[in-house]
């Protein structure tokens, strides 16, 4: 008698670059039997870990032309590449046992600000606010704080904005600075900022001003 003939609709689940704390994504593995016999068989998910989760293990019967799908999904809460492996095992003589690769990599958001911020000329006991504006280009969410330590003794503020943040891709933060002089002259401080970007782990943005 005819037994049953195993088909997977794909060699490899390759999820490429994903953005860190922006999933879950999913692909999915269907297996089908186009044999005129009945297919039995199993999927052993066990040699997935985190960032992966999968659904659908466990013992599969299936008859001619039914199928079963398996899910898995990546969630990268950090950087770099990960990989495992679905395993799909049959009594398809020609399909005993199949590994299907799985990989994906996470991806860091990107910081992208301004290098400088210019409050011009201000009378003495005068207030003037300019807009910091952090920007996420990258595909994860980025994550960092903005400190004003280096504002101390210095007629620069934060008005708001400073701390701990966390921006999704394509999103925006607006810190808020201000230039109070009390004397005249030239003035100047840094605004220091770190993020998970691996390129921009720490970024300074310099606050000028003239007091008049």
């Amino acid at each position: 008698m005819a037994g049953g003939t195993l088909v997977i609709s794909t060699a490899s689940l390759a999820f490429g670059s994903k953005g860190i704390d922006t999933g879950p994504y999913t692909l999915k593995l269907e297996i089908k039997n186009v044999g005129e016999g009945t297919l039995y068989g199993g999927v052993d998910l066990s040699a997935l870990a985190p960032p992966f989760t999968g659904s659908g293990a466990g013992p599969f019967t299936l008859a001619h032309k039914q199928k079963t799908t398996v899910e898995v999904d990546f969630a990268p809460t950090s950087l770099g590449a990960f990989s495992g492996t679905v395993a799909v095992s049959s009594t398809d003589p020609n399909a005993p046992l199949l590994r299907v690769p799985v990989s994906g990599t996470g991806a860091a958001g990107v910081y992208q600000s301004a290098k400088k911020l210019n409050f011009g000329s201000l009378k003495a006991g005068k207030t003037r606010n300019k807009t910091l504006v952090i920007k996420n280009t990258g595909l994860g969410v980025l994550h960092g704080s903005v400190s004003s330590s280096g504002l101390a003794g210095k007629p620069f503020s934060i008005v708001s904005g400073s701390g701990d943040f966390t921006i999704s891709p394509d999103k925006t933060l607006k810190v808020v600075a201000q230039f109070a002089p009390i004397v005249s002259g030239p003035d100047s401080a840094e605004l220091t900022i770190t993020t998970d970007d691996p390129k921009h782990l720490s970024a300074s943005v310099e606050l000028i001003g003239i007091g008049e």
